[in-house]
C-alpha cells in the first residue's frame, strides 16, 4: 500500500462515523420532541377545560352511548347530533369506568393512540424496507441496520408532526381511528410479505371504520396492492370483514330505529366549496406545516415512481407500493377540506403518509450508500435536515394549560352553571358537562343542518325568546367567519335581544337577561 492511501476499512469507518453523527443529531431532536409532547400531554390530561370546540359534544354523545337516546331523533330537545360511529365512545367510557374523569380518559386514549400510531409506523417502515442480508452489497453497518434505523426515525417523527400533536391531546375520535388504520396497514404488509392471510388486517380496518366512518384510505391502499398479489385471498378477507361490518351496521340501525345511518351519513353531508378547501390548505400556518418533511415525502414518492418505471414491476416492494398508494389517496382526499366545518384533523392520514415516506427515504438512501459511498453526503444532509425541522417546530399550547387565572375563572363559570336552576346554553360544552348539565345543542352542526334543510332552527329561536336558559356562554375569541359558522342571523338576533347583558370571564362572554343579576338568571348570589 502506498503512503497516504486510506485503507478500505478506515474509509468505511470514516463514512460510517459521519453518518452516525447525523443520526445522533436526528435522534436527539426527535427524542426531545417526544419528551416535550409527553409533558404537554400530561398537562392536557390534568386540565379541566376545553382544548377543542368539539370535545364537549363528543363527551355528551358518550354519555348517551349505549342507551335509548343514542343516534336519536334530532327534532326532539335536546338537539344532539352523533357525528361518528360508537367505538371511541365505548372505549372512552370503559376507561372512565376505572375511576378517571371522562375528559381525562378521552384525552389519554388519544395520547395512547398517537403512541400506537408511532409504533406501527415504525414497524411498517422496518417491514417495508427489510430484505435478505447481502454481504457483498451491504458493506456498511449503516446499510445492514437501515430498516431498524429508518423505522425508529419514522416512529419518532410522528411526535413531531402537526396536526397529529394537537389532536393527540384532545378527547376526539381521530387518533384512535388513525392508530387502527396504521395497525391494519402493518398487519396487511406482514401478511403479504410472509404469505399470511389478510383477515386480521381487514378486521382492524373495520374497527377504524367504526371509530370514524371516513377512515378508508389505509384499507383501500392495502387491499389494492394485496389484490394484485392474491386476489382470491384478498377477496375472502374482504368478504369476511365486510359481512361482519354489515351485520353490526344492521344491528345498530335496528336498535336506533334508523338513527345510526341517518346521523353518521345524512347529517354529515355538509355544504361544499373547492375554494374553501384551497384556502384551508393555504391557511395552515407554521404550527401545522412542516415543509422539510413534506418536501422529502414528495421527493421520495417521485423517486420511487421513477425507479419503478426504469426497472419494471419486479423491483417494486409491496410496502413501498402501499405507502405510495396511501399517500396518493390521502392527497386526493384533501379535497374534503371544502366541506363546511372541515378542520386540521382532515390532514391526519396525509401526515401519516408523510412520516412513512420520510422513513422509506432514509432506508432507501442507506441502501444506495452501501452500493456507492459517494452518496454519503446526501445521507448526512437528509438526517440533518430532518433534525433541523424537528427543532424548529413550535410548542403546542403549554402556556394555556398552566394559566392560573384561566383555571380560576373557569372554575367560577362551572360553579355558576352548577347553581343555575334552569338549563344553560354554552358554546364551551365542556363547562356544561363539568357542571353536571346536558348540552342543549352543538351550534355549528345545527347551523349547518339548518342551512341544508335538515333542521328547523325556529325551535331554538323559540327556546331563546322564551328565556328557557338561565344564561348563555359564548366564546369571546372568535372571528366573524367563525361566528357565522356557529350562528345564523336569526339565532344571533334572538340571543342579542333576550340576553343583552354581557360579562367577560375565562375568555368567554356570559350573556344574561336584561333584568340581569345573577339571581334573576337563576344562579343565586
Amino acid at each position: 500500500m502506498r503512503h497516504g492511501t486510506r485503507s478500505p476499512v478506515s474509509q468505511i469507518s470514516w463514512i460510517t462515523g459521519l453518518a452516525l453523527v447525523g443520526l445522533v443529531a436526528l435522534y436527539v431532536a426527535l427524542t426531545f420532541n417526544v419528551a416535550r409532547f409527553a409533558y404537554n400531554g400530561w398537562l392536557s390530561v390534568l386540565f379541566l377545560g376545553e382544548l377543542d370546540y368539539a370535545e364537549g359534544i363528543v363527551w355528551q354523545q358518550a354519555k348517551l352511548i349505549p342507551g335509548p337516546r343514542m343516534y336519536g331523533d334530532l327534532q326532539q330537545y335536546p338537539f344532539i347530533v352523533f357525528h361518528y360511529p360508537p367505538l371511541y365512545h365505548v372505549v372512552a367510557n370503559a376507561a372512565a369506568s376505572l375511576g378517571w374523569s371522562w375528559l381525562a380518559a378521552g384525552r389519554a386514549i388519544s395520547m395512547l393512540s398517537l403512541l400506537a400510531t408511532a409504533v406501527f409506523t415504525g414497524l411498517f417502515v422496518k417491514e417495508a424496507s427489510s430484505s435478505p442480508y447481502d454481504p457483498v452489497n451491504d458493506r456498511l453497518d449503516l446499510a445492514r441496520h437501515a430498516p431498524v434505523v429508518a423505522g425508529l426515525v419514522a416512529g419518532l417523527l410522528i411526535f413531531s408532526l402537526d396536526p397529529l400533536r394537537f389532536w393527540a391531546r384532545v378527547a376526539r375520535v381521530d387518533m384512535l381511528a388513525c392508530a387502527f388504520e396504521v395497525f391494519g396497514m402493518y398487519l396487511g404488509l406482514r401478511a403479504l410479505r410472509r404469505g399470511g392471510q389478510l383477515h386480521a388486517a381487514a378486521f382492524v380496518f373495520l374497527a377504524a371504520l367504526f371509530t370514524k366512518q371516513t377512515v378508508l384510505m389505509g384499507a383501500a391502499a392495502t387491499f389494492m396492492v394485496a389484490f394484485y398479489h392474491d386476489w382470491r385471498g384478498t377477496l375472502r378477507a374482504a368478504v369476511a370483514a365486510g359481512s361482519f361490518g354489515v351485520a353490526v351496521f344492521i344491528i345498530l340501525t335496528i336498535v336506533t330505529h334508523g338513527g345510526f345511518p341517518r346521523h353518521i351519513i345524512l347529517y354529515n353531508v355538509n355544504r361544499f366549496s373547492l375554494s374553501d378547501a384551497w384556502n384551508r390548505v393555504l391557511n395552515l400556518g407554521p404550527q401545522n406545516f412542516e415543509p422539510a418533511y413534506i418536501f422529502i415525502a414528495v421527493a421520495t414518492l417521485c423517486g420511487l415512481v421513477l425507479r419503478w418505471m426504469a426497472t419494471g414491476t419486479s423491483k417494486v416492494r409491496s410496502g413501498e407500493l402501499i405507502v405510495v398508494t396511501y399517500f396518493v389517496l390521502t392527497t386526493v382526499s384533501l379535497v374534503s377540506l371544502g366541506k363546511s366545518g372541515a378542520y386540521t384533523n382532515y390532514f391526519i392520514p396525509w401526515m401519516c403518509g408523510v412520516a412513512l415516506l420520510n422513513g422509506l427515504a432514509l432506508a432507501n438512501l442507506a441502501r444506495v450508500v452501501a452500493a456507492s459511498r459517494a452518496h454519503m453526503t446526501a445521507y448526512v444532509v437528509l438526517t440533518l435536515v430532518l433534525a433541523i425541522q424537528a427543532l424548529v417546530i413550535p410548542p403546542v399550547g403549554e402556556r394555556r394549560l398552566v394559566d392560573l387565572k384561566l383555571r380560576r375563572e373557569s372554575a367560577e363559570l362551572v360553579a355558576m352553571i352548577t347553581k343555575a336552576t334552569r338549563p344553560v346554553f354554552s358554546e364551551n360544552m365542556v363547562l356544561l358537562l363539568l357542571a353536571g348539565k346536558d348540552v342543549p345543542w352543538e351550534p355549528a352542526i345545527i347551523t349547518e343542518l339548518t342551512a341544508t334543510g335538515a333542521f328547523d332552527e325556529r325551535r331554538i329561536i323559540d327556546l331563546i325568546n322564551a328565556r328557557t336558559f338561565a344564561f348563555v356562554i359564548e366564546n369571546d375569541t372568535l372571528n366573524t367567519s367563525e361566528i357565522n359558522a356557529r350562528y345564523s342571523e336569526g339565532v344571533r338576533r334572538a340571543l342579542e335581544h333576550t340576553y343583552p347583558v354581557i360579562l367577560l370571564l375565562a375568555g368567554q362572554r356570559v350573556l344574561m337577561p336584561e333584568t340581569g343579576s345573577r339571581k334573576t338568571a337563576g344562579v343565586g348570589n
